[in-house]
């Protein structure tokens, strides 16, 4: 879809289904139409310290284990082969710990981070698999890609503390959900299906606030003696947007169901000046903007 205003630029937008959620591995993909499928930036930047929360708790950095592991991809691939990796090759267990999207240390979002700055997502939905990427099955019998943490970096958007960075935990479980955590996960690709608390699903629904980066903490167990390579994968990764804690509406015949749809910016580099809504000087429509849907 194409939005064009007389004497202004095209702005090539997509949308997104509202208030429902990908309940099977088979349909988390429909719904969204229009866009690259990217939510955020894909740039990955491993997080070595701990980072706190506004859930009330810290995320662990990556431990010594973990700076020994790879990673790289892209977490909103439509396919397995090119999903965002972490592993790690040799005889020690790790945990790692990494930021997807622009990276932003700050308080305070810095007006050119980029990222699509969605309005109201309140959950996330994606596939996961500990397979290793070359197909070896052999060595990583026994190994684990455990995902212990996802959580949603926000730049505020609300008249009050416009800008400021929140960072809620995606750490409730939806219906047909692997649970997080999960010790044991067998071999093949699993949905996830994940939201906020009732409490920081509405601050960020009432507050504005738009949705840059995601913060993934997964731990990689090693088992044997010899060498393995423990592999956690991400992909197809999708935001769950709802009006209100009763929107997480399950879908599992392969469709949506005709519903709102939700205009958001083309692509993962806008900034966040030409996004936040109380920036008084930039003229572009803000289709992210949408408190009342």
């Amino acid at each position: 879809m194409t939005i064009d205003n007389p004497g202004t630029r095209v702005l090539k937008v997509s949308t997104v289904a509202t208030n429902q959620y990908p309940g099977t591995k088979g349909n988390i993909a429909v719904g969204i139409k229009g866009n690259n499928g990217y939510f955020s930036k894909t740039t990955i930047t491993r997080l070595d310290t701990n980072t706190d929360t506004d859930s009330g708790f810290a995320i662990a950095g990556t431990d010594d284990g973990g700076k020994g592991a790879s990673y790289g991809g892209n977490i909103y691939s439509t396919s397995k082969s090119g999903s965002f990796y972490v592993e790690r090759l040799g005889k020690k267990s790790g945990k790692i710990t990494t930021y997807v999207g622009d990276y932003n240390a700050g308080t305070y979002m810095a007006t050119g981070t980029q990222g699509a700055y969605l309005a109201n997502v309140t959950g996330v939905a994606f596939l996961f698999s500990r397979d290793r990427r070359d197909g070896n099955t052999g060595d990583n019998s026994t190994t684990e890609g455990r995902i212990r943490t996802i959580t949603g970096v926000y730049a505020q958007g609300s008249n009050s503390s416009n800008g400021k960075v929140k960072k809620f935990v995606f750490n409730n479980t939806l219906s047909g959900s692997t649970a997080l955590n999960y010790s044991g996960i067998a071999a093949g690709d699993h949905l996830y299906a994940l939201r906020l608390s009732n409490t920081d699903a509405n601050f960020v629904r009432d507050n504005a606030c738009l949705l840059q980066g995601l913060i993934i903490e997964i731990d990689l167990n090693h088992h044997l003696s010899k060498e393995q390579k423990p592999t956690g994968r991400i992909w197809n990764l999708r935001p769950i947007i709802t009006t209100s804690n009763s929107g997480y509406n399950k879908q599992n015949d392969g469709e949506y169901r005709s519903g709102e749809l939700l205009a958001l910016y083309h692509f993962e580099n806008s900034t966040w000046r030409a996004c936040n809504p109380y920036y008084s000087r930039e003229t572009s429509n803000k289709f992210n903007m949408t408190p009342n849907l």
